[in-house]
């Protein structure tokens, strides 16, 4: 997945731009954390009394009621600190943007899986420890609530599609949607065709 990203950066680099690897400052895992406290906070403030009614919960699966009964008993100090996890994450990423007008990171962790699988149960050798860490890099862009749109990046050798996100900064839907459409165009090769697996 990294190699097939990483290849659509050449594209950026030809359209003009500098290209250069960063990361934000900050741990990843106080973050994945604060995402599921307040991921499972919010659906279980819509969806408690419908899961708790007898004549409603068969209607919900396994994930549902997996975020439910994780937001059920979350305190107010515990969705405050990650609020406070959220925000000084947040103000890390935006110091990026000091020196680079867009970020450029996987969409997902993972090629398409097979239609019975779920979910993938590890990445790269690390076991999930959630239905949904398979997606982290995904969450770690939407915490920051920052403008984001998914492009193709390429195929596999196999055949199997891989995309990247395109980051911008806050109130930068415009600049994004310009830049991608600039990428666009000059990856017809890849916007223009299907994966050979379906073609």
């Amino acid at each position: 997945m990294l190699e097939v990203c990483k290849s659509s950066l050449s594209t950026f680099t030809a359209m003009g731009c500098e290209v250069e690897e960063i990361r934000p400052d900050v741990a990843v895992e106080p973050v994945w954390q604060a995402m599921q406290t307040l991921r499972s906070w919010m659906t279980t403030s819509t969806l408690l009394p419908l899961v708790d009614d007898p004549a409603h919960k068969g209607m919900f699966g396994p994930q549902t009621l997996w975020e439910v009964e994780n937001g059920r008993n979350r305190t107010g100090a515990q969705i405050m600190q990650a609020s406070g996890v959220r925000t000084a994450y947040t103000h890390a990423f935006e110091r990026l943007f000091d020196r680079f007008d867009f970020v450029v990171a996987p969409a997902v962790q993972v090629f398409p899986f097979a239609i019975e699988d779920k979910w993938p149960t590890e990445v790269a050798g690390h076991p999930m420890r959630t239905y949904h860490e398979w997606m982290l890099c995904c969450f770690l862009v939407t915490m920051t609530g920052l403008p984001a749109l998914a492009a193709p990046a390429g195929f596999s050798k196999q055949g199997w599609p891989a995309g990247i996100q395109i980051v911008g900064k806050r109130r930068g839907e415009m600049e994004c949607l310009r830049i991608a459409h600039a990428y666009e165009q000059a990856r017809a090769d890849v916007i223009g065709r299907l994966s050979p697996l379906m073609a």
